[in-house]
């Protein structure tokens, strides 16, 4: 008999040591899936923004043909403010490139000034929008020379005490000067269409 009772015993032991591990695998939580490259979010002020995958997140950068810019496109990069996040239509090459810019600044004069339109924009472009329930200015700004050229839309707004600055902006070369002629990747009205697209994602949250 105890030679008996040692075998069966000696035969459960793995068949408990398997359930065991099963029941440790089926009790793991699965993990949550970390966002991809189509979310940002920042903090102070809150600003979420889900995005297309498609678009690229860009470095800012502080210049162009028209000069340089710096949290917002239209003042120089030395002016108090930040550039939080630029995105950029994958098509975008040498020709014509199309960004959505999003900038920041507390500074005291840039929130005073923040709703006036930029001395270079068109004349009666100014209007308003909504975003995310907040209500922004808006005014259009076209720029051209020496085969250059460079379009905005422009949205601004007073939020908690600080200026946002969010610029649509297409801009390139005419293609006719090079030998053979090339095309831009995209129209510019379809250019803004779909940067605009970016504005219904954006979520901006008062303290």
């Amino acid at each position: 008999m105890s030679s008996l009772s040692i075998r069966n015993t000696t035969n459960v032991f793995p068949a408990l040591l398997m359930l065991a591990l099963l029941g440790g695998c089926a009790g793991q939580q699965p993990q949550s899936p970390a966002h991809d490259a189509s979310f940002y979010q920042h903090r102070h002020p809150d600003i979420r923004l889900d995005y297309k995958a498609s678009l690229e997140r860009v470095a800012p950068d502080t210049g162009s043909y028209f000069g340089s810019h710096g949290w917002n496109s239209f003042v120089s990069s030395d002016s108090p403010g930040k550039r939080l996040l630029t995105l950029q239509l994958p098509e975008s090459d040498d020709i014509s490139r199309a960004q959505w810019r999003l900038g920041i600044s507390h500074d005291s004069m840039a929130v005073y000034r923040c709703l006036a339109p930029a001395e270079s924009a068109t004349s009666n472009s100014e209007g308003t929008a909504t975003i995310d329930g907040h209500r922004f200015i808006t005014f259009k700004a076209n720029e051209a020379g020496m085969n250059h050229y460079r379009t905005i839309h422009a949205y601004r707004s007073v939020i908690d005490g600080t200026c946002y600055a969010i610029d649509l902006v297409v801009e390139g070369v005419n293609g006719k000067v090079y030998d053979p002629p090339r095309k831009p990747p995209f129209s510019q009205a379809q250019a803004l269409k779909r940067l605009q697209q970016i504005n219904d994602k954006l979520q901006l949250e008062e303290h």
